[in-house]
């Protein structure tokens, strides 16, 4: 019973062995340190750490690190839920259409 639980939740509690993430290598310092306070002692692994190109600069053009979108009611339609579940917002997709054809 418990189908509530997910099957990971299921595991633990049934002891099988888990994986701590303790080093990441695919976001820069700035965008990993979003999400660092969830992982104890989460470093980054040496490309990142390094001078390495794709992790060196930010987005041209972007004022900041990271962009959070919220866009209001467009055409009086905000956030929607076509079916149970999923939740979609039209402004907010467009908008990062266009800042996405931007860069």
């Amino acid at each position: 019973s418990r189908l509530d639980q997910s099957l990971f939740a299921r595991l633990v509690r049934l002891g099988a062995p888990t994986v701590d993430l303790d080093l990441q290598g695919r976001a820069r310092k700035e965008l990993a340190d979003l999400y660092r306070w969830r992982y104890a002692g989460l470093g980054d692994l040496p490309a990142v750490s390094s001078a390495e190109a794709r992790f060196a600069q930010a987005n041209a053009g972007f004022a900041h690190v990271c962009q959070l979108v919220h866009v209001g009611p467009l055409r009086g339609q905000g956030e929607t839920t076509p079916t149970r579940h999923y939740f979609q917002n039209l402004g907010e997709a467009e908008y990062v259409v266009a800042c996405f054809m931007y860069m």
